[in-house]
């Protein structure tokens, strides 16, 4: 794992939101809320699901995401690394200025602007429970076979 893997998560889609999070992780993890200055979210037109890209006058809501070993290695997964790739990335909290990594989809030619601030993803609530039911096993199999330290 590289030296992002120690920093928290910086999620603005469906990380943001607690039921999928806990899904799609396979554990809860400690969060809090965060805003990305310096970016917006745009919507890949081939899949549906958000990223981000710099936009100097927006922000980005999220969460900040406290991920183990574990953790990142699921995240990647259903981030589908390498088409979306970690970002460092420096968030405001109610702590201050905290250095995170987040997920940005590697290419940028085909995304559109966001319309609302609260979509955690343009596809509908039921193709994303469908979405996170079938990367279950994924999820499993990498979570048995690793440890919350991160060592296989």
């Amino acid at each position: 794992m590289n030296e992002s893997g120690s920093l928290p998560l910086f999620g603005y889609g469906t990380f943001r939101d607690e039921q999928w999070r806990a899904r799609i992780l396979g554990a809860s993890y400690a969060w809090e809320d965060a805003v990305l200055a310096g970016y917006r979210r745009v919507v890949i037109t081939a899949s549906g699901y958000l990223s981000i890209e710099p936009s100097a006058f927006d922000r980005v809501e999220g969460v900040l995401i406290s991920l183990d070993g574990a953790g990142w290695a699921v995240a990647d997964a259903w981030e589908d690394v390498p088409n979306y790739h970690r970002v460092r990335v420096d968030v405001q909290t109610a702590r201050g200025l905290v250095a995170a990594c987040t997920y940005v989809y590697a290419a940028s030619t085909h995304v559109e602007p966001v319309a609302g601030l609260a979509l955690l993803a343009a596809l509908a609530n039921e193709e994303v429970e469908r979405a996170i039911g079938a990367f279950a096993p994924v999820r499993d199999r990498l979570r048995r076979g690793r440890s919350g330290d991160g060592k296989e």
